[in-house]
């Protein structure tokens, strides 16, 4: 038997790009957060900010990812020969659906992106108070 590979270099795409995004938005979008409720280093962080930067990375990660997941999906689908590349099919899909191709069942994703990164972040939250800039701080 052969080892099936349809899809991969898609899979990798949306990985890296889904990590990618995830770790450039967080600490901007923390910071934007804790600035515009008016948190200080030293403050505790309510779960509301951390919800709502859980929300603002996860809805960036999903929209930047969404397109490759697609990809991957396409290519994986039964009888397609997933000899298109990543980008041929992105091509296809933006001229025949315009953005609705490259952003199929997005409000979905983007719920359980949040959910997964909120999970994450509430667990592995590094303070539970905002820290002087360029420092963690850590609960344990």
């Amino acid at each position: 038997t052969r080892l099936e590979t349809k899809g991969s270099t898609a899979l990798y795409l949306k990985t890296g790009i889904a990590c990618f995004t995830l770790f450039a938005a967080a600490k901007p979008a923390q910071s934007f957060i804790n600035s515009s409720i008016g948190l200080k280093p030293g403050d505790e962080i309510p779960l509301a900010a951390s919800g709502i930067t859980a929300f603002a990375t996860g809805a960036a990660v999903a929209v930047a990812s969404s397109p490759f997941d697609i990809v991957k999906t396409i290519h994986q689908m039964p009888n397609t020969g997933g000899e298109s590349s990543t980008m041929a099919v992105l091509k296809t899909n933006y001229t025949k659906f315009g953005l609705k191709g490259l952003a199929a069942d997005l409000p979905i994703k983007t719920v359980m992106v949040i959910i997964g990164w909120g999970a994450v972040s509430a667990i592995t939250q590094q303070s539970s108070t905002v820290p002087e800039y360029g420092q963690a701080l850590f609960r344990y």
